[in-house]
């Protein structure tokens, strides 16, 4: 007997991530079960693992050969795991789309008696992949996804080329451990960083895209001014959203994150912080930032009524190794309205007497609230991280399978 099992016709836990099919007639007296084959497309996702496992604990349960084993908690664990694993599927030509290469036989025991068959995916590391992830899994975006945002205020691409120079003025390769000193910025031709205090900066990795350090042993203090920022023809409203991707290795230090008249982010004995009115540090207490992880950052501010606060929202920007998933939290903002301007008289990058500590990368500023536009925002600044801008997950609302067997 033949059978096709599609993830369409089965029930989904959203709490296990599982599908189970339930079978009016139960399955009895099988010796072999054999998938023939079995294709895989994982949606709202920014990341596609380079092969993902299926798995099935009934198959494991019933299986007298072919079990797969795992190596856990080192080699000296050995082999003495047996795993629900039942095959490995390799992403194809597409992004996000996986087959199985190479048909998988069970011999399954006598006189078994299956009412159910239950399946979930996980990737390499064992975590298992939500089938009906939401947008908190933000779709990787592109170079032209952000040049068409129209609210765009400024837009720091260090990976662009001839946007990072060194003290002569010339462009400097886009790898690390490249001598900087001045930052232009990809929207606005009128918003220049400039190196301050020490000779120059350092290029480094940040997941796989570029930002800058300061370089060792020279200019501990060392910070980007631009100075006075005309931002052209554009005002910033009251109003606007702010995105960075950034490292910290030392997660402890004290050291300046961005700095301007209408943002103020530090990391401050080992918070992420927000400063108000000179030096009144509001703590987002629901984050917790680890070291060496690079995070994209997000801070929105909103009003409510009469109040003004700042929606933060911190990600892992590569692999979530750790587990730590979406991290919001809010906290107050200026309540006045002072931020109809287009001029200021500093945009920093880390500021005076201070450590440059931070390994900072690309930064957006957008006007206004327009989801579609915070979403790409994050997915861009993901996507450089990850070293998949072009790549996107498919758009549709939920993941799903299908897998075809042999009974007998």
């Amino acid at each position: 007997m033949k059978a096709v099992l599609s993830s369409n016709n089965a029930s989904y836990d959203e709490v296990s991530k599982k599908y189970t099919f339930a079978f009016r007639n139960p399955l009895s007296n099988i010796n072999y079960f054999k998938i023939l084959d079995c294709s895989f497309v994982l949606e709202n996702h920014t990341i596609s693992p380079a092969q993902v496992f299926l798995r099935s604990p009934e198959i494991l349960n019933n299986t007298t050969s072919g079990t797969v084993r795992e190596a856990r908690n080192g080699a000296n664990d050995g082999l003495d795991h047996h795993s629900d694993i039942i095959c490995m599927l390799t992403e194809n030509a597409q992004s996000f789309r996986y087959n199985l290469k190479q048909s998988v036989t069970f011999r399954l025991r006598k006189n078994n008696y299956i009412n159910q068959l239950t399946f979930y995916f996980t990737d390499s590391q064992g975590n298992v992949l939500d089938m009906r992830a939401t947008q908190n899994n933000v779709a990787s975006a592109s170079d032209s996804q952000v040049e068409a945002i129209d609210d765009l205020i400024f837009w720091t691409d260090m990976s662009k080329a001839n946007k990072l120079l060194n003290v002569n003025n010339a462009p400097v390769p886009i790898e690390a451990d490249q001598n900087v000193n001045y930052i232009l910025d990809r929207k606005s031709t009128t918003l220049v960083h400039a190196l301050q205090y020490g000779t120059h900066c350092t290029t480094c990795l940040v997941g796989q895209t570029i930002g800058v350090t300061r370089g060792e042993n020279i200019g501990w203090q060392s910070f980007f001014d631009s100075t006075a920022w005309v931002a052209g023809n554009q005002t910033l409203n009251d109003v606007f959203h702010f995105h960075i991707l950034i490292n910290f290795p030392d997660s402890s230090a004290h050291c300046q994150v961005f700095l301007s008249e209408f943002l103020y982010i530090v990391l401050y004995q080992g918070s992420l912080c927000i400063i108000l009115n000179g030096n009144d540090y509001t703590n987002t207490a629901n984050v917790q930032l680890l070291q060496n992880v690079p995070y994209v950052m997000s801070f929105q501010r909103v009003q409510t009524g009469n109040t003004w606060n700042f929606d933060v929202r911190v990600e892992p920007a590569v692999e979530d190794t750790y587990e730590q998933g979406v991290q919001t939290d809010t906290v107050e903002a200026t309540s006045q309205s002072i931020l109809d301007t287009e001029a200021w008289n500093n945009v920093r990058i880390g500021a005076p007497n201070t450590h440059f500590s931070q390994q900072s990368s690309h930064m957006l500023l957008v006007n206004g609230n327009t989801q579609s536009d915070y979403e790409t925002c994050i997915g861009w600044l993901k996507a450089k991280a990850q070293g998949t801008e072009i790549a996107e997950a498919p758009t549709g609302t939920e993941s799903h399978f299908s897998l075809f067997a042999e009974l007998r």
